[in-house]
């Protein structure tokens, strides 16, 4: 069995691996290498850097470290200097961490999150990806970072944006949640997407999949009541979405067993069709929850856990059916409002967030079929 472990970002796991078998790994070739007008750099269609460098926030990562609250994260945890400390630029500036030696001539370290802390060091692929008789196996063959479907895209964004040490979030650090579908739209995607009206729907299940895999994955590792509840509500939310069934529902306090189930139905949801029936049977599912959140034998720590997850579910699938021309002022209204209680805290109350819940249902039975 494929032992799971913690998924770190850029080359780091490639890089691991070809240290123990005495390779030498490749170097990484800089921004710049990207950056030309005849590749990524031009006009429309090979603008790719272009919409990243400006408009990704990925691309300014860094500039986050300099903000009073990481300064004071950091006081807290004698940390000297966060821009340069390597726990913070793990995620924040990923190739910060690498000798010199293994950047190309003229390359530099970039700070914040690059080209290549996604999609791999290029100094092995850079000169012939582009290439119209490359095959798409080939590029990755020679080290070019899968990416392409939604599982393997999965596997590099939840590196950064699930995985944080308890000490920083202790120290104030912001509390990471993984949604994929809405993260990737806010980046904005600079690649071409799928002509698919129902992909995010997909994109979200498979993210909520990897999601559950990673949580299991350190609840092995280290037990956390707080991240325990959160696995609870994860595999709760998971399990009412019919296309999510092959998780087994006996998996209560088993989480390496759900770890692996996770990391299966995150593999296979990628590839399997989604369609405007299978999201609207999901999306009134989702929202005709309202009842859950009334039983008393649910904490209201995990209902605020559950809560917090349906919300932007139910937001991905309605986007999802907005795209076939809907729109519904009455539900975009009461979908704010639910939103807005799951952001108590401590002081969340299910029955409010239930009564908010059925506002969405109903809106949502006013939807033209």
């Amino acid at each position: 069995m494929f032992e799971f472990r913690r998924l770190l970002p850029i080359g780091f796991l490639a890089l691991t691996a070809l240290c123990a078998t005495g390779a030498t790994p490749p170097r990484f070739t800089g921004e710049q290498s990207c950056a030309s007008s005849s590749c990524h750099g031009g006009g429309k269609g090979k603008d790719e850097f272009q919409l990243f460098s400006k408009k990704d926030i990925h691309n300014h990562a860094h500039q986050v470290l300099a903000n009073n609250r990481s300064t004071r994260i950091g006081e807290s945890l004698g940390i000297t200097d966060v821009t340069k400390d390597a726990r913070c630029t793990v995620c924040h500036s990923p190739q910060q961490s690498l000798a010199l030696e293994r950047f190309a001539a003229g390359a530099k370290p970039a700070q914040g999150v690059s080209c290549e802390s996604c999609h791999g060091a290029a100094e092995n692929w850079l000169r012939f990806h582009t290439r119209l008789d490359i095959t798409h196996d080939q590029r990755v063959g020679a080290g070019l970072r899968e990416v392409k479907s939604l599982y393997a895209r999965s596997n590099v964004c939840v590196a950064c944006h699930l995985n944080i040490d308890q000490q920083l979030v202790t120290a104030g650090h912001p509390e990471l949640m993984f949604e994929m579908d809405g993260q990737t739209r806010a980046e904005p995607p600079h690649w071409k997407e799928e002509t698919d009206p129902f992909l995010g729907p997909r994109t979200w299940l498979v993210g909520q999949a990897s999601d559950l895999r990673e949580i299991s994955w350190k609840l092995t590792n280290a037990p956390n009541d707080d991240l325990a509840a959160r696995w609870r509500a994860s595999r709760w939310l998971l399990k009412q979405i019919p296309a999510a069934s092959s998780l087994p529902a006996d998996q209560l306090t088993d989480y390496r067993a759900t770890q692996s189930s996770a990391d299966r139905l995150a593999r296979s949801v990628g590839k399997q069709p989604w369609t405007k029936d299978s999201t609207l049977a999901s999306l009134k599912k989702l929202s005709a929850l309202g009842a859950e959140f009334r039983d008393p034998a649910v904490p209201a720590a995990e209902q605020r856990r559950r809560a917090e997850l349906l919300v932007p579910a139910i937001d991905r699938h309605w986007q999802a059916r907005k795209t076939a021309g809907l729109t519904s002022p009455t539900l975009e209204t009461a979908l704010t409002a639910a939103a807005t209680e799951t952001k108590a805290q401590a002081a969340f109350k299910p029955d409010r967030f239930a009564a908010a819940l059925e506002q969405v249902e109903v809106a949502m039975e006013l939807l033209p079929k």
